[in-house]
């Protein structure tokens, strides 16, 4: 007999935090719920104690299309995207006419550490050029191909 609980948690995206602690809750959620589900079932059917199987098989399966994947993403995206920022802006080095210039290159850097897929980096390339048909000098000419 194997007895799955489905459960969905929905965060706050308050802190970094947030996520171990998110892990930490849904523990301790696994663990006010199954105890007494356990002890209920072994009353009901008390042939299962000897099934070393049961209780050891007897946990949540967490639903993956919540908050909490979501949140956990969205976190980090955040820390990719500092990661970057940092990349970019501590590693320069002085061009020929004295200007400091970023040793990365912004395109390399999304690519490599945002981890999108060639069709999500198309599709921010369409919404740019959408917002500015002509082509912002600011942005890179390979970002924009």
């Amino acid at each position: 007999m194997l007895i799955t609980l489905y459960a969905s948690f929905i965060f706050s995206p308050a802190k970094s935090s947030s996520i171990s602690r998110s892990i930490r809750l849904r523990s301790s959620f696994q663990e006010i719920l199954v105890k007494p589900l356990y002890i209920q079932t072994m009353l009901k059917h008390p042939e299962l104690a000897e099934d070393s199987n049961f209780k050891a098989n007897l946990s949540l399966r967490y639903n993956q299309e919540n908050a909490f994947a979501e949140l956990k993403e969205i976190e980090l995206l955040t820390r990719r995207v500092d990661f970057i920022s940092s990349m970019r802006d501590n590693l320069m080095f002085e061009n020929e006419e004295g200007e400091d210039v970023s040793y990365f290159d912004l395109d390399y850097l999304v690519e490599k550490y945002l981890k999108m897929t060639p069709a999500e980096l198309e599709k921010n390339r369409e919404y740019l050029k959408k917002k500015d048909p002509e082509g912002d000098p600011g942005m890179s000419a390979d970002f924009m191909k």
